[in-house]
């Protein structure tokens, strides 16, 4: 897995609290038709079966992170949320560790390691395994 600098976001006018919840999402500059959640990309990272798409609404009293794979077609094949009510979930540092895991952590918080699975898991379907380190 290593960052890359691939992806952007369309840009929205007008105050913030009427922005769209989505985001329409470039690749190479180009329009994809791929919209995600969020208005900023925190990091963006390749592996062999594809793209970590990693963003927040850019809100000094964040509440939601999401992690994003998108599969090489730029399909969106799974995402996974970290946040709370009332509570900062902010990306402190993300690094790759690993060919499909990478660690990071929110300000204030403890570390984690997500790994991208080649099949999801059998009880939550889910292709992220997420530990805390």
């Amino acid at each position: 897995m290593e960052k890359v600098e691939l992806f952007s976001f369309e840009k929205h006018e007008g105050p913030y609290e009427n922005w769209p919840p989505l985001s329409r999402l470039y690749f190479n500059n180009r329009l994809t038709s791929v919209s995600l959640g969020g208005y900023a990309i925190l990091a963006q990272l390749k592996f062999e079966h594809g793209y970590i798409i990693v963003t927040d609404y850019d809100c000094p009293f964040e509440e939601m992170t999401t992690f994003y794979y998108l599969g090489n077609d730029l399909e969106i094949i799974d995402s996974r949320q970290f946040g709370a009510p009332y509570e900062s979930f902010l990306l402190d540092k993300i690094e790759p560790i690993g060919p499909a895991t990478l660690r990071f952590n929110f300000y204030g918080s403890k570390q984690f390691e997500l790994t991208v699975l080649n099949k999801p898991e059998f009880f939550s379907r889910s292709f992220f395994e997420v530990k805390v380190t």
